[in-house]
């Protein structure tokens, strides 16, 4: 018995009921008074082990799953590393729109590179249309 291993037919039957409600608070099941017979503390028994073991690699997995603060989500964006040069020297996008923040991002910071560009609030839909206007090249 020094291995932690306990044979189901060396244990008597209120031992037996005795593990079946530790395991079975885990789980949340209901505990029991008393096992009707051997074979069915045997059979149930049995069932709520292989349960429980199941359950505790369920949760050893979802505690190892940290996030990684650093962690990105998706895939990465095709101007990732490259750095944006302005081609306009004033800001054609319309005043107060979300476009026109992003060319102020970009106007305010020449040769700024993507990531930075993201992190001052620029958007990237808005870096694509600029690029597809000739208004900005990356580098």
């Amino acid at each position: 018995m020094g291995t932690g291993i306990v044979m189901l037919e060396e244990m008597s039957i209120s031992n037996m009921a005795e593990l079946y409600n530790k395991l079975a608070v885990d789980l949340g099941r209901s505990k029991i008074k008393k096992f009707e017979n051997r074979q069915s503390a045997t059979a149930r028994l049995s069932e709520i082990m292989a349960l429980h073991i199941v359950w505790k690699e369920e949760k050893r997995v979802m505690e190892n799953k940290v996030k990684d603060p650093n962690a990105r989500r998706g895939r990465l964006s095709g101007f990732a590393g490259k750095k944006i040069k302005c081609l306009v020297s004033e800001n054609p996008r319309v005043a107060g729109s979300c476009g026109w923040h992003s060319m102020k991002v970009i106007l305010e910071n020449p040769e700024i590179s993507y990531e930075e560009f993201v992190e001052k609030g620029g958007r990237r839909v808005d870096l694509a249309w600029d690029l597809k206007l000739g208004r900005l090249e990356l580098v």
